[in-house]
Formats: C-alpha cells, structure tokens, sequence
C-alpha cells in the first residue's frame, strides 16, 4: 500500500481523477498525523502501482508533499 501526500482535499480529487482515467485506483484519505504533516492535507491511498502514480500526477503539475509505502 502506498501513501501519496497532497496539499489539499481539492488537489487529491483531482489527483483521483487524473489516475482513474490512467487506469490505477486509489481513494482519498485525510493525511494521518503519523506521517508528520500538520494543516488540511489529504492523501490518496494506493493498493498498488503507487510509484507509477506518482510519476504520473508530478508530470501532471500536481505538488506531492511526500509519498510512504506501508
């Protein structure tokens, strides 16, 4: 399972949709406070490929505040 960090709850939906029309599922979840991120960030939790979809949503513009495999 992966773990990829975002700034907001508007930035992982769109980051939700721009992996579901590549074909690769997730679901937005709020940051956990283990990760160490204070504020409003979401998350998108990925069962698989979640490397891939980092690659994806940074050659798409989007700021990734950190990813974590766990």
């Amino acid at each position: 399972m992966t773990l990829v960090i975002l700034t907001s709850i508007t930035f992982a939906y769109k980051a939700k949709d721009i992996l579901k029309n590549r074909g690769i599922r997730s679901r937005v979840v709020k940051t956990p406070v283990e990760a160490g991120l204070a504020g409003c960030s979401y998350s998108l939790e990925l069962p698989e490929r979640g490397r891939e979809a980092a690659d994806i949503l940074k050659s798409s513009g989007l700021k990734i505040q950190g990813i974590i495999k766990y």
